[in-house]
């Protein structure tokens, strides 16, 4: 369906990047259903719009968890 350059691989728990690379997939499998449903669409569809709204708020409250400077503390201790 979509496009994707982002490698297809299982990440090591140990590795510095793994909670925000989850967070960042779990986003970006939303945003690909959301894209999906439109794309099925010809004309208006309150229902479609009612799902992917909900499909791109979860996206945003996904990566809205992600924490930077948080992960970067936790480095140094």
């Amino acid at each position: 369906m979509i496009n994707s350059d982002i490698p297809n691989f299982t990440p090591d728990p140990a590795w510095d990047y793994y909670i925000i690379w989850h967070r960042c997939l779990r986003a970006k499998a939303k945003i690909e259903l959301a894209l999906a449903a439109l794309s099925k669409q010809e004309e208006l569809n309150l229902d479609t719009n009612e799902s992917c709204d909900d499909l791109i708020l979860e996206a945003i409250a996904e990566l809205n968890q992600i924490d930077f400077e948080k992960e970067e503390d936790e480095d140094e201790d």
